[in-house]
């Protein structure tokens, strides 16, 4: 794994030099009205040897920058390289759109995946060299707006990290004014600054096996491990048992829209009412 950062990639690696300074996916994803301020982009190239190796489950924060500003990650552009490929290789992308059920992407050749920095994901351990390139494209943003984001990582009371998120977002002057209507802790669900929390918890199996995988056996691996273990216990701990068990529901509820992978108003009514139709005593 390399960037253009280095001199000698530059040199080993004419063609990604070239793209590092082509703002063509840029230029094009501007044409979104939420992506029209992106300015910045960074490559990173990355070549797997294919011994079972894999990426544990994570978001791409992506902040990063000077004191008086800083570069924010807003898209994420993997683009893979992997003539050939058959599911028996491994090293699939396997993303967490919650609340909609886990994907996992084949890293086909030619294929270019675009997803949101806080969506979580992991890499499946591979058993092929695995080749792709990434671009990370960002904007530039002052420190006060986004260092709240940093805060939300180690929280584990889905309450406080919606305060948390009104509080900034009342900041940055754009308050949600309609979220204030959803009671606590059903707002988490609508605030995507969160989801990556509720993601943790809901497949909490999937992060211990994630972060089992990823790395080697020895004292670090076990106290990290333990770590991981403590912070889901707090999760269980610190919000109440009816939210978490409709947490864990959601991703095999059956609503009216899931397919176009929203999560309105009327579906989220409607799967209280199927789930969990004792909720509104419980809040």
């Amino acid at each position: 794994e390399t960037t253009l950062d280095f001199k000698d990639v530059r040199f080993y690696a004419p063609t990604f030099t070239r793209m590092g300074t082509d703002e063509g996916l840029l230029r094009v994803l501007r044409r979104l009205p939420v992506l029209r301020d992106l300015s910045m982009q960074h490559l990173r190239l990355q070549i797997n040897k294919g011994n079972g190796g894999c990426y544990t489950m994570h978001t791409d924060s992506g902040v990063s920058g000077e004191e008086d500003g800083r570069q924010v990650l807003r898209v994420t552009a993997l683009f893979y390289l992997n003539e050939g490929w058959t599911s028996e290789h491994g090293g699939e992308l396997r993303v967490y759109p919650y609340p909609s059920a886990p994907v996992k992407i084949a890293p086909l050749l030619g294929r270019l995946v675009l997803f949101h920095p806080r969506l979580v994901h992991e890499v499946l351990p591979n058993f092929r060299k695995r080749y792709c390139f990434t671009l990370w494209c960002a904007v530039e943003q002052s420190s006060t707006s986004s260092h709240f984001m940093e805060d939300l990582e180690s929280m584990t009371c889905f309450n406080q990290a919606c305060s948390v998120c009104e509080k900034a977002t009342h900041l940055e002057k754009t308050p949600r004014s309609k979220l204030l209507q959803v009671p606590r802790p059903l707002r988490c669900l609508l605030l995507p600054e969160v989801r990556p929390l509720l993601v943790r918890y809901v497949f909490r199996d999937c992060e211990l096996q994630s972060a089992c995988r990823s790395h080697d056996e020895g004292p670090q691996k076990q106290e990290m491990l333990e770590g991981i273990g403590r912070y889901h216990q707090q999760m269980r701990d610190e919000n109440p048992q009816w939210f978490r068990q409709l947490l864990e529901q959601l991703p095999g509820a059956e609503v009216g829209t899931a397919r176009a992978a929203r999560l309105g108003s009327y579906e989220l009514k409607e799967v209280m009412r199927s789930c969990c139709p004792w909720w509104e005593d419980a809040a």
